[in-house]
């Protein structure tokens, strides 16, 4: 399988604004030996999904920036990939998806169709090793 990323447009973020807790969160799973290292047993007592593995595994929370911002934005809640947009040699991706989808090392978009009443789209760009900062990008959508 290739990598994994997963929108969770509901999943409480550590971030506050105006003393409310942000909302919204994108896992990021890299597959580097082609599987998971906790078996998967709905029967047993074994966590259905655990990937403690900090090298492979990374939370992006939705950051602040100058378009506004709100405590329930739906970071997540759409993922797409872009193709090569920064020409680093690295694809970049954004998928259009509720709740998961695949691929890093990419660049990608994330959604945030809550953010300050109108919306934005993250943009990150992928790297040789896989982790993300910061978007690269944060596009705003204001409704008249």
């Amino acid at each position: 399988w290739d990598d994994l990323i997963v929108g969770a447009p509901y999943q409480y973020s550590n971030t506050t604004v105006g003393g409310h807790r942000r909302h919204g969160a994108v896992f990021i799973f890299l597959n580097r030996q082609s599987y998971f290292y906790t078996p998967v047993d709905e029967v047993s007592d074994v966590e259905l999904f655990s990937y403690n593995y900090p090298e492979t595994f990374q939370i992006i929370t939705p950051p602040s920036h100058n378009c506004g911002n709100s405590h329930i934005p739906g970071f997540g809640a759409t993922i797409t990939k872009l193709g090569d947009i920064n020409h680093d040699g690295f694809q970049d991706n954004i998928y259009y998806l509720f709740l998961h989808l695949i691929i890093m090392k990419l660049d990608f978009a994330v959604g945030a169709p809550y953010e300050d009443n109108g919306g934005a789209v993250y943009i990150y760009h992928g790297s040789k090793s896989g982790k993300l900062q910061k978007p690269t990008q944060v596009r705003c959508v204001y409704l008249f």
